[in-house]
């Protein structure tokens, strides 16, 4: 997923409700690559033709993480948060 892809709008949209509706504390339970997320899409293939520092910001492994954790922020709540990795054995 990208920031670009259509989902990315759900958490603009959820970002919006906690600015408007100030809850005293709010959830947001990440799906599994989000944390590795780029702002913008390129294709395995391409990813692997580059080195890191050939790669545009915006196309780098979790660059669309923290970007939202950024605005997550932004709202002016303490984040906590955890990422949990499950692998099967």
């Amino acid at each position: 997923m990208s920031v670009q892809d259509s989902r990315a709008k759900t958490v603009d949209e959820f970002i919006r409700v906690i600015n408007d509706a100030r809850p005293r504390f709010f959830v947001f339970e990440q799906v599994s690559g989000f944390i590795r997320a780029a702002k913008r899409h390129i294709s395995f293939y391409e990813r692997v033709k580059k080195r890191a520092d050939e790669l545009h910001p915006d196309e780098r492994l979790g660059s669309a993480f923290e970007e939202i954790m950024a605005q997550f922020k932004d709202t002016g709540y303490a984040l906590s948060y955890s990422c949990l990795l499950y692998t099967s054995d």
